[in-house]
């Protein structure tokens, strides 16, 4: 029974050892139009944002590939202007369009998306330059965290269809990342927003308006508190936030305003040159990159001025460019703009059958929304009172993705706030009903299964009542005509369904009605359709009579998209039915050897075949497994180049600093500056290296003698200054018990100035053996020898003082008693020496609760899966 015990226990602790999770860091990614933030989630560090290159907290959201190098950031942006056939910006415009997409018209055709074809040949697909910034990102995260990273939450705009997300799901596989969700921009900001504040049980409505670079996008969200239940019979309390509607304009941003400036400065350099000019400047890409850029620069200017000057040196045919440019002149050609910044406000209002009086706030987010004519429309239409800006715009969609990113992990501790997320657009399925009796007419039926703004991760089950293998289409459904322009392909995917024919073979003779064909699919929390199971049943009877046979066929009609029940009550009905599952592929036996009684009133009996799917994707296909293997490998080389020349260019910045560090080294650093200057653009990192360690060998020496030079006084002058107090502390105690007579405080003072003068004597010969060595040669006495001395007096010091005082307490007590009972104190007064033994100071005591005290804190958590049926269709 004891060994029993002992083994349990052992595997016990050794399980739970097992499943301690294993701490890694999490990120987030805000990949923005023209910037992106990486958020990171450390273990004993609060969420923060992850600086790039130039310790800013974004990035340009840009890549430029020149002399197959990849630059990110400003550095690639800046590089535009000169080559901007070799720069990539604004990605994100383009993920998930067909080539013929107004966007993507221009780009060469692969997969019937937008690719790049470089400057050498190569031909880059827009995941693969998306991967290049996310790896980027990856590296960051990785060189601020100390560790390797894996795991990321991304934000997209709730206007992302399916397509548009799993070309970024691709993108982030490229770059090593694994997906934990996909989560809208909105809801992030949402979650940033509410992890500061509480709520009431009574709901609040705000609206966040998001307008960036290349979009504007209005979020109306629902605030409170809500009663769940916890560990056992209790309920706690936790913020809910829910998606009520989001109206948006994908073409509205910042970018938008950049152009019109763009073409007002072309306009005036036309006007200004005239004639001096031989060709158009909209005919030159290089200058036309170059007025953009200037066009922003002025664009960011004017918000905070009512004029300023826009100045370009040889823009254009060795001509330098010059003009002033009014904020008034600003808004004027962009009227047409102002003009649509209330649209998606208006948009959610309607939609959630809401009224402006029954907003609490309107939470401003982005960068354009800094421009002071937005401002001004916005505060006219829902009024100055309720404009907010108490979320950080730039940060709170990255740092809201992270805390979502914590809550996914079991490993981190985080407030509980519900997330209910929506689907932007409704979901169709079109099928064609099965010919009967004969006849081969069919009729074509399309119904809704993911109604607009339904609940993410939500699965539906459609019922079919079929015979063979059939087919059915999944595409999005109507949507407002104002989303209609620049949505792109509807048809998502063509369902085969296979092995139902087959399957129904061994069945021919005992089936009591039609075969039931049920086809799961999900809208899962990342936004993306999944389509992911089909399981035919099949009720049979061997016992039935022929009269109840044929009324079984008759009567039952083939249904679709049952009700609200759960696949888990399903289930659990079909289990409590003693059903089989059979394999199309192996279905040789028809029995499961259970004993029938022959007689008419016993059940049907279900029968479960597992069916196969061929999925084909329509629209914009996703990445094949080839495809994304060729892209990491191409992404790999360029990883190992960079690799390579990031370490040649450290060995050379070190050499270079290093010479410019010991400017007077004699010879030798001469050698290596005109070796430098020589060997600057051919030299390779081992040549670098090599020049380097020569010098750093004959320089770590010096700079040792002189780190040991600057400690040495100071420790030597800290030891001597410790000793004097302990002189000083022995004649203080002296003095002040002239009148007490006690042995043991005598020996324990006379100790003290015996550690005191063994020290002085050691440290005397230390300095009087360093005092004979020139400075120009390495010491003799080491600062760490002079740091382990004193720490050794320091300890012995300290101890023999606490024994002082004790001793101190039993002398002044002793002398202060009668005669009797002096004598007998002296009989049973304990040794100093013993009692300092059991001496302890006095015990730090916190205010923290216990335990059970303490506030539970839980994961953030989505809308649980939910299931829905809904009426048969087939036969209408």
């Amino acid at each position: 029974m004891g060994f029993k015990q002992v083994t349990l226990t052992t595997a016990l602790l050794a399980l739970a050892a097992f499943m301690q999770p294993i701490s890694a860091a999490i990120i987030s990614i805000d990949y923005g139009t023209e910037w992106f933030k990486v958020g990171l989630v450390k273990t004993g560090t609060p969420i923060d944002v992850v600086l790039g290159r130039d310790s800013k907290r974004k990035i340009q959201s840009v890549v430029a590939i020149r002399n197959n190098e990849r630059i990110y950031g400003v550095d690639g942006l800046n590089l535009g202007t000169r080559f901007p056939k070799l720069t990539y910006p604004a990605l994100k415009n383009l993920v998930g369009r067909l080539y013929d997409d107004d966007i993507c018209q221009n780009y060469h055709p692969v997969r019937g998306t937008a690719s790049f074809k470089h400057d050498d040949g190569s031909l880059y697909s827009v995941e693969e330059l998306i991967a290049m910034q996310l790896r980027h990102a990856k590296e960051l995260a990785e060189d601020t965290a100390q560790e390797k990273i894996k795991d990321t939450i991304l934000t997209v705009p709730p206007f992302f269809n399916t397509f548009e997300r799993q070309a970024l799901l691709d993108a982030a596989g490229i770059a090593g990342l694994n997906v934990l969700e996909i989560i809208n921009d909105e809801s992030a900001v949402a979650l940033n927003y509410a992890m500061s504040r509480t709520f009431t049980e009574e709901p609040e409505y705000h609206i966040f308006y998001d307008m960036g670079a290349g979009s504007t996008v209005a979020s109306l969200m629902e605030f409170k508190t809500i009663s769940v239940k916890d560990v056992g019979k209790y309920n706690k309390s936790i913020t809910q936030v829910e998606v009520k509607a989001v109206g948006y304009d994908r073409t509205l941003g910042g970018h938008q305003f950049d152009y019109k400036l763009q073409e007002h400065l072309a306009d005036e350099f036309i006007n200004k040159m005239g004639s001096k000019v031989k060709s158009n400047i909209r005919d030159s890409g290089k200058a036309m990159a170059r007025l953009l850029k200037e066009a922003a620069r002025v664009k960011q200017i004017l918000s905070a001025n009512t004029e300023t000057i826009a100045s370009v040196e040889n823009l254009f045919e060795e001509h330098d460019f010059r003009t002033h440019v009014a904020r008034a002149k600003f808004e004027t050609i962009s009227d047409d703009l102002f003009a649509r910044v209330t649209n998606p406000i208006a948009s959610v209002l309607n939609q959630a059958g809401l009224s402006k009086s029954d907003i609490s706030s309107l939470v401003l987010v982005g960068g354009s929304v800094r421009i002071p004519r937005i401002q001004s429309i916005l505060k006219d239409y829902i009024g100055d009172n309720k404009i907010a800006k108490n979320v950080n715009g730039d940060e709170a969609a990255v740092l809201g993705a992270a805390f979502r990113g914590a809550g996914t992990s079991r490993q981190f501790k985080v407030r509980e706030i519900r997330l209910n997320d929506i689907t932007t657009f409704p979901v169709d399925v079109t099928y064609y009903s099965e010919p009967k009796n004969g006849n081969q007419n069919t009729k074509q039926i399309q119904t809704t299964l993911f109604k607009e703004f339904s609940p993410l991760n939500v699965k539906k089950i459609m019922n079919f009542k079929r015979t063979s293998d059939f087919q059915f289409e999944v595409q999005y459904g109507k949507l407002k005509e104002e989303y209609e322009h620049g949505f792109g392909p509807k048809e998502i995917a063509r369902v085969h369904v296979e092995g139902l024919t087959e399957g129904l073979k061994a069945f021919d003779e005992v089936a009591v009605n039609q075969p039931k064909v049920q086809v799961s699919l999900r809208v899962n929390k990342s936004g993306t359709l999944s389509i992911l199971k089909a399981v035919a049943t099949v009720e049979t009877s061997t016992n039935l009579t022929e009269e109840q046979k044929k009324a079984s066929l008759k009567d039952r009609m083939l249904s679709f998209i049952k009700g609200e029940a759960s696949e888990e009550t399903k289930e659990a009905d079909e289990k409590a039915s003693n059903d089989k599952t059979v394999n199309p592929d192996n279905i040789a036996s028809k029995e499961n050897g259970t004993q029938f009684n022959q007689t008419a009133e016993e059940g049907p009996k279900v029968e479960k075949i597992q069916l196969r799917m061929k999925v084909e994707n329509l629209g914009v296909k996703p990445m094949d497994t080839d495809a994304k293997q060729a892209a990491i490998a191409r992404i790999k080389v360029m990883d190992d180049e960079d690799a390579i020349r990031r370490a040649r260019e450290e060995s050379r910045n070190k050499l270079e600093s290093f010479i410019y560090s010991v400017p007077d080294f004699s010879r030798r650093i001469s050698e290596a500056s005109e070796w430098l200057w020589e060997n600057e653009e051919s030299g390779t990192t081992k040549d670098f290296q090599e020049q380097y360690g020569t010098l750093d060998g004959l320089y770590k020496p010096i700079q040792n003698r002189q780190k040991e030079f600057s400690k040495r006084g100071e420790l030597i002058k800290t030891i001597q200054d410790s000793m004097q107090y302990a002189r000083d502390y022995v004649e203080g105690t002296r003095a002040n018990m002239t009148d007490i007579e006690s042995p043991t405080l005598d020996k324990l003072l006379k100790n003290i100035l015996e550690i005191g003068d063994e020290t002085e004597k050691w440290l005397n010969g230390q300095i009087e053996a360093q005092s004979k060595i020139p400075l120009y040669e390495n010491p003799v006495v080491l600062v760490k020898d002079l740091e382990a001395k004193n720490q050794e007096f320091h300890l012995s010091l300290i101890g023999l003082v606490h024994k002082v005082e004790i001793a101190k307490r039993q002398a002044q007590k002793s002398t202060t008693t009668t005669a009797t009972t002096s004598t007998a104190t002296e009989s049973t007064t304990p040794n100093p020496e013993s009692e300092s033994d059991s001496y302890t100071t006095p015990s730090i005591v916190t205010d923290a609760p216990s335990a059970s005290e303490q506030p539970k804190e839980a994961e953030t958590t989505s809308v649980p899966a939910a299931e829905t049926k809904q009426p048969d269709h087939d036969e209408l």
